[in-house]
């Protein structure tokens, strides 16, 4: 199964399972900032400009020197993000910290061109560039808007936003003061970096737990592989037992199971946090467990 595929199951589960937890103790605050379309083509779009949400709460903050901490929000509506990043809320008070959310370009209800966001040549506007533009921007008049200058800004992510957390560093030191990438896959940009460690983490998280249960795991699937090939009889089987909808008819729809079988368990290592999260289903703490 190509990663591209797993990106956009991936996409699929953020967009449509995502939520708030309700009895999450950190709470946010809702708001909009007019964003340009466009940061760097004003001949295209002019002076343009949609509405970007963000989340933030300033219940810790300390108004006289206090960081900002912010989150760079990545492919999926941002309170998804907000709920499963607890680190960021659990040590604002500790710093003083103004904690911000603003959601990624072309998701959740940042969608510059409503639902035709989607067409050519709009999508043509979803980058990497654009959105560190976005923040680069919202952060900076964040700070006007605050009367707060002179503030430090730490900016964290996760995966795509741990890359975009770190690109910013990079990219607009003048803003970004520093930074935390967590799990933010940047060295494979390169092109000597390996990229067939993926499916090994995750086989090993599994085996981690339990020796019996990487066992078990592969060898099931090992049964389904041989009953695949047994033909049209085994194909029945696996259909019966996994009660499908439509019943398997040849190897293209099997290989489509097994991929979705696969994004199961790399769903639930992804997600092997120690409390709840709620933005690619309901999973509880540890699910990998």
């Amino acid at each position: 199964m190509s990663c591209h595929l797993y990106y956009l199951i991936f996409v699929f589960y953020l967009t449509q399972c995502s939520q708030t937890f309700a009895d999450f103790p950190y709470k946010y605050k809702k708001g909009f900032f007019d964003q340009y379309v466009d940061h760097f083509n004003l001949i295209s779009f002019s002076n343009r400009t949609f509405k970007q949400y963000y989340l933030y709460q300033d219940e810790s903050w300390d108004p006289k020197g206090g960081p900002i901490f912010f989150y760079a929000g990545n492919e999926g509506p941002i309170e998804g993000f907000w709920t499963a990043t607890g680190f960021v809320h659990e040590i604002a008070p500790q710093f003083g910290a103004f904690v911000v959310f603003p959601e990624h370009r072309f998701y959740g209800k940042s969608l510059p061109f409503g639902a035709d966001s989607f067409k050519p040549p709009y999508l043509g506007l979803l980058t990497i560039e654009q959105a560190m533009a976005d923040f680069a921007v919202f952060l900076t008049a964040l700070k006007e808007q605050l009367n707060v200058t002179q503030s430090k800004v730490i900016a964290f992510g996760g995966s795509y936003g741990g890359m975009l957390a770190a690109y910013m560093r990079f990219k607009y030191p003048n803003i970004i003061d520093g930074c935390l990438a967590s799990s933010a896959p940047i060295y494979m940009q390169d092109i000597n970096s390996p990229r067939d460690f993926f499916f090994q983490h995750v086989t090993q998280n599994f085996r981690d737990i339990n020796e019996k249960c990487y066992d078990s795991v592969k060898m099931a699937f090992q049964k389904m592989n041989n009953l695949a090939a047994s033909g049209p009889s085994g194909l029945r089987v696996i259909s019966e037992e996994f009660k499908l909808c439509n019943a398997l008819e040849d190897d293209k729809s099997y290989q489509h199971l097994l991929g979705w079988i696969r994004s199961a368990f790399t769903v639930m290592t992804v997600l092997n946090y120690p409390y709840p999260t709620g933005f690619m289903g309901n999973m509880p703490g540890f699910p990998v467990k």
